[in-house]
């Protein structure tokens, strides 16, 4: 049943700590039955977790490869920060919006409709059946789609928090956050697909000071 039977409509989501959100399901997420189904505690509960507890000091996060918004709901909803959502994909890219205007923070979590990267530009994206599993690929079929940098996107500002997951292109995203790094050296929650990524996401993070 929790395979086979997606979650529809409005959804009353409670936090890692203790707080109440909004997620608005859609049969096209791949993440909602985690969410609603599973109470944000079978997808990535050690790691919103994490974000959670991080994000009740932070002034500003960032959610790289935001998908519907999961992590940025949990910082809203358990921290008093302003987020930035990155979510190049067209097609997922409105249920990040729908849910943050289900919640009303509009005004705290600014949406970038582009892939974070280590320099400006543009790339195609490969979409695979899992949405949640679309990526930066030259190779690909799906849609082209423009390409930028943390840092320039902060334009010195401040960063606390910030979390990674672009299925592999970890390091370009860090290396676009290289000042970023060094004068804040915000919190970093990076998905390492194998051990050669963690190995590479190490190397582009020990000059910043990161052990």
């Amino acid at each position: 049943v929790y395979n086979r039977l997606p979650p529809v409509g409005s959804h009353t989501v409670t936090s890692p700590g203790g707080h109440s959100f909004t997620y608005v399901a859609d049969k096209c997420d791949m993440l909602s039955r985690g969410v609603i189904w599973g109470h944000l505690k079978v997808w990535e509960s050690t790691s919103l977790r994490v974000f959670s507890q991080l994000s009740r000091t932070a002034e500003r996060f960032l959610d790289v490869g935001a998908y519907s918004g999961v992590y940025s709901l949990v910082a809203c909803a358990d921290g008093p920060g302003e987020g930035i959502a990155f979510e190049p994909n067209p097609a997922i890219r409105p249920l990040l919006e729908r849910n943050i205007r289900a919640n009303g923070w509009e005004n705290r979590v600014t949406v970038i409709p582009k892939g974070a990267s280590d320099a400006s530009g543009t790339a195609r994206m490969a979409i695979p059946e899992d949405t949640s599993a679309a990526r930066i690929d030259e190779a690909g079929t799906g849609p082209m789609i423009e390409l930028t940098t943390v840092d320039g996107v902060l334009d010195g500002r401040r960063a606390d928090i910030i979390k990674v997951d672009v299925e592999g292109l970890e390091t370009r995203v860090l290396t676009g956050a290289s000042e970023t790094l060094s004068r804040y050296k915000p919190a970093l929650i990076v998905e390492c697909l194998t051990e050669r990524s963690f190995e590479e996401v190490r190397a582009v993070l020990t000059p910043h000071g990161y052990d």
